[in-house]
């Protein structure tokens, strides 16, 4: 397999029609761990958003278990791209994921939100640190492949095009973020969640790393500490630099699903898409 082989097989295809096979191809066979280190920054961006925040605490699952959320968040998102909106193991994920929201009282405003950010944040992250530029085509494929799970949610008023969706996550953040308790102790029991993916002796200083990893606004939101210059400018020279390395590797010979990251860590026997989620 060439380096370029699934980038051609990607432009080969029509995103209009065959934006779910495009997407796959991209989130899970290009830029797996990318994709998979910005959807965790989406989520922690929703934190910031008062009635989010603040319903997530209520909730109690990201303070008590936050773990078992990231792994049935990461697995229920993660079937539907792997096996497709209409795969019985798709549906079923669907189902799951539609039947924990309807326990909340969730505006259809911020559930557009959240979905923007699944969008924008990996493409903001892949034009920074990605191994190769994305596509227009990938690009397309990623915004009709969100428009589809949002009607699937049932989002609606999707905005016509990414950069309108994008356009509308920056004024919603704008406008909603705020510093709320709540919030704030989603944030730290998630980030406390990443540092203990490492050893324990590290702990201080992975803080400060994922603190170098959120813009100002973000920061502001959940009263963090800046970190550092040095360690802002230390972190984005590392994230480059691993892009020219990856970029410099044999081709990745098969897709990586979300199951199959480090970090899900709750399910090393399997698990049964029913189980996952709340409710």
């Amino acid at each position: 397999m060439g380096r370029h082989d699934t980038l051609r097989l990607i432009e080969s295809l029509d995103p209009e029609t065959e934006y779910w096979r495009i997407h796959r191809l991209h989130a899970l066979h290009q830029f797996p761990w990318d994709v998979t280190r910005a959807l965790e920054l989406a989520l922690y961006r929703t934190y910031a958003v008062g009635t989010i925040g603040e319903l997530l605490d209520r909730t109690g699952e990201f303070r008590g278990r936050p773990q078992r959320r990231y792994d049935d968040t990461a697995l229920l998102l993660g079937e539907v791209l792997e096996h497709g909106f209409d795969s019985e193991r798709g549906r079923a994920a669907l189902r799951r994921i539609n039947r924990a929201h309807a326990r909340w009282p969730i505006s259809e405003e911020d559930s557009r939100y959240v979905l923007a950010t699944l969008l924008v944040v990996p493409m903001r992250w892949l034009d920074r640190y990605g191994w190769r530029p994305v596509t227009a085509t990938e690009r397309r494929a990623a915004y009709l492949y969100h428009r589809e799970l949002g009607l699937r949610m049932g989002v609606r008023a999707w905005p016509e095009g990414y950069d309108e969706v994008a356009a509308f996550l920056d004024a919603y953040e704008a406008e909603r973020f705020a510093l709320t308790p709540g919030g704030v102790r989603t944030a730290v029991a998630t980030r406390e969640l990443f540092v203990s993916w490492f050893p324990q002796p590290l702990a201080p200083l992975l803080r400060t790393g994922v603190h170098a990893l959120l813009d100002p606004p973000l920061l502001r939101a959940f009263g963090f500490d800046p970190a550092p210059p040095w360690v802002v400018a230390s972190a984005d020279r590392v994230l480059r630099l691993r892009a020219r390395v990856v970029r410099a590797l044999p081709p990745r010979r098969s897709l990586k699903p979300a199951r199959a990251h480090a970090t899900v860590k709750g399910y090393r026997h399997g698990y049964d898409i029913e189980q996952l989620g709340t409710g």
